[in-house]
């Protein structure tokens, strides 16, 4: 069995930097985890993949999932090995997320940040709310294997992040969240067009609702009851709320942004839940 197998998933053709500071780090592309793993002389490989690519299986003790637009520290494998040495239990190892464009988007869009205070590492396996993206994550091969780790696939969605997934290896294994585990996500201007925008939010809002999907017939119900017709304002709670500006009500365009990614939202929430397109 391999020490290590990182998976790039490719992206959007773009011109990326060769280096970016974040966390006062220098920051690498994914790819520059290959000359780590040949420097700490680990057995393993990194692989560039497509979503449609992804295996549900295999032959590595961890599997690290990052992308073209996915930014590390120097030393990132060395700490992915360090707490996994220290953390035998955890099924999925994550951390912070920064991302890099220079607006008050970046504020909360593509961030994942956990306060815990002074600690180092903090066991989230029961706060469902704050499990991570995939992208990122680092999961240990038994449990890859063992609850087979798959991209959400759908006709008219495709997304690396799995919620159900997550939710389900938590049966036998832990999620732990370091401080030190931090990545920084490249942003461009073309990330927050409107397309871009309510495409992330549809797939927030499936990821939601693959989380309740576990739940039985009668809970999904009061579930849709609650979050649609009794008390539709639930969804403002439990979006996020970095969109809001009351004083750009007269911006038709953000207007339309606005509206656009919580109906993306809910429409996901929906889709993700019952596992049918709405239209």
């Amino acid at each position: 069995m391999k020490d290590i197998e990182v998976l790039i998933v490719s992206g959007r053709e773009r011109k990326r930097p060769a280096n970016l500071v974040c966390n006062r780090e220098q920051m690498f592309p994914a790819g520059h985890t290959e000359r780590e793993i040949r420097e700490y002389g680990l057995s393993g490989d990194v692989k560039r993949v497509s979503v449609d690519d992804i295996k549900n299986k295999t032959d590595a003790s961890l599997v690290v999932i990052l992308d073209d637009d996915t930014y590390v520290p120097h030393d990132f494998i060395n700490r992915v090995i360090s707490f996994n040495n220290l953390f035998r239990d955890a099924g999925i190892l994550c951390g912070p997320v920064y991302p890099t464009l220079d607006s008050d988007f970046s504020k909360s869009y593509y961030t994942y940040e956990l306060k815990f205070g002074s600690s180092v590492v903090s066991d989230i396996t029961k706060e469902q709310n704050s499990y991570p993206s995939m992208i990122g994550c680092v999961i240990s091969g038994e449990a890859y294997n063992r609850f087979l780790y798959s991209p959400t696939i759908t006709n008219r969605h495709k997304s690396v992040d799995n919620s159900f997934f997550l939710t389900a290896i938590t049966k036998e294994f832990k999620i732990y969240y370091s401080s030190k585990l931090f990545k920084a996500r490249y942003l461009e201007k073309s990330d927050i067009e409107i397309t871009v925008l309510s495409d992330y939010y549809y797939n927030m809002g499936y990821q939601d609702g693959l989380a309740a999907s576990a739940k039985s017939q009668d809970e999904k119900r009061t579930e849709l009851w609650d979050r649609f017709v009794n008390s539709p304002e639930m969804f403002d709670n439990t979006m996020p709320r970095w969109l809001f500006d009351s004083d750009m009500k007269s911006n038709g365009e953000y207007a339309e942004m606005l509206v656009l990614s919580k109906c993306k939202y809910q429409i996901g929430f929906y889709e993700g839940m019952l596992g049918k397109e709405v239209i």
